[in-house]
């Protein structure tokens, strides 16, 4: 979307490593208008402070997206953290039983109300239908009872394969090897259910991997 779609708008995107929030303030300029972070990040899972990152952009009055689809608002709440608006799939861990496909975003009304009336109703009118919400909101029941299970069977999971003879590098914010461990159990009520690794032998050995 941002290299193909909103390009031709005139829109220019700039990337920038966020685990260090100097990044950011080294590529703002007085035309930016939008920040948007993801973390934990698909799939490499690095973590970025929230709470630096909005200070950043409260200083040179730039709103502050974030994707907490790992998180989910249980694990993580981006908006105390500092952002304006929070997107999540919904696919995902909100819905939890892999037969919807949906998007949420949470941000104050003003914003709301411009998602809705212009981006939805005027411009891509992608409306959720009544059952998927439905689906979303049944999912939401249980969303506690099976995040915890999630993060537990993760971690475990991550240090069997951090030892496992075969695999070069596991990537997951709750092992003592991830760099910003101690940020995760800051801005986390625990590390998440998603993890990533690199296999001994590089792609060869992926291709092969069962």
């Amino acid at each position: 979307m941002l290299h193909h779609q909103i390009e031709r708008f005139g829109i220019v995107t700039r990337f920038a490593h966020l685990t260090d929030p100097e990044n950011l303030a080294a590529v703002l300029t007085t035309k930016t208008r939008m920040v948007i972070t993801e973390t934990p990040s698909n799939p490499n899972m690095r973590v970025v402070d929230i709470a630096a990152i909005a200070q950043i952009c409260r200083r040179v009055g730039v709103l502050l997206v974030v994707d907490n689809t790992y998180c989910t608002p249980y694990l993580q709440k981006p908006i105390t953290l500092g952002a304006d608006i929070v997107v999540h799939s919904a696919t995902k861990y909100l819905g939890g039983h892999g037969d919807l496909l949906a998007g949420a975003i949470v941000a104050r009304k003003e914003h709301i109300d411009q998602f809705r009336f212009v981006g939805i109703k005027e411009m891509n009118g992608a409306c959720i239908s009544a059952f998927d919400a439905f689906l979303i909101l049944r999912g939401l029941k249980t969303l506690t009872l099976r995040m915890d299970p999630h993060c537990e069977t993760a971690l475990k999971l991550a240090h069997d394969l951090e030892g496992h003879p075969s695999v070069e590098r596991v990537y997951f914010p709750g092992l003592d090897s991830h760099p910003q461990k101690m940020l995760a159990s800051r801005q986390m009520r625990s590390f998440g259910g998603m993890i990533a690794m690199e296999l001994k032998g590089g792609l060869a050995a992926g291709r092969t991997f069962e």
